[in-house]
């Protein structure tokens, strides 16, 4: 069998940007003279986009010429406060070591998605990058993923999908890939209750020492 192919959700799971959001919330709100949004809040909806955070700090269904801005906004701060989670980079050191392909497959829309990357130096890592945009569907549903896998040439069983949300992990299993939620990203513990992966982990140590372990049981 053949070592798994690791696949990250990106925005909190591998990076770390719900600061980015909020300064760029924040400031398209004193713009509209609205008050602020406190940090919390808008992790708690991170990871369903653009939509749901603007909506959680107006508090209504944000307009198309409201979240345009606000992706303009972000386009230009897109990574002044972002960085990896503490411990992810050496997670990426020891799959690199391990010889062990990783990609990435996020909702994020692809141009935003590739300046970020860049700028993080993480492009030039990556053995594939899917982005929101890159296939008619994405997550929760499979599309992504299993357009990453076929990229990859892999199979999706041969492949480890790793998020922070619900909706990671319902992609994960309709493509049939093994599932890990990390619990220091953005989703609520509540938000997680019925989440069935096949393993959750509180820290980035765990999860290497876990990668590590099915890369091993798989040689």
């Amino acid at each position: 069998m053949s070592i798994p192919t690791i696949l990250f959700d990106l925005d909190g799971t591998l990076v770390d940007s719900a600061l980015d959001f909020h300064f760029c919330l924040n400031k398209l709100l004193i713009a509209k003279k609205k008050p602020p949004v406190e940090l919390s809040k808008v992790k708690q909806v991170a990871s369903n986009g653009s939509k749901a955070m603007l909506h959680c700090a107006f508090e209504v269904a944000p307009e198309q010429e409201l979240q345009e801005e606000f992706l303009e906004l972000y386009q230009n701060n897109i990574n002044n406060l972002t960085k990896p989670f503490p411990g992810i980079l050496e997670l990426l050191d020891e799959l690199d070591k391990h010889y062990i392909k990783w990609g990435i497959v996020t909702n994020k829309p692809e141009y935003l998605t590739i300046t970020l990357l860049s700028r993080m130096q993480l492009l030039s890592r990556c053995s594939v990058v899917v982005c929101g945009d890159t296939t008619s569907h994405s997550k929760p549903h499979p599309a992504p993923i299993l357009y990453a896998c076929e990229k990859l040439e892999v199979k999706p069983e041969d492949c480890i999908f790793i998020g922070d949300s619900k909706i990671d992990i319902e992609a994960g299993k309709k493509a049939n890939t093994k599932t890990i939620l990390v619990k220091f990203g953005y989703s609520e513990e509540a938000d997680l209750i019925h989440t069935k992966p096949d393993h959750t982990v509180s820290t980035t140590e765990e999860l290497t020492e876990l990668i590590l372990k099915e890369a091993t049981q798989n040689t």
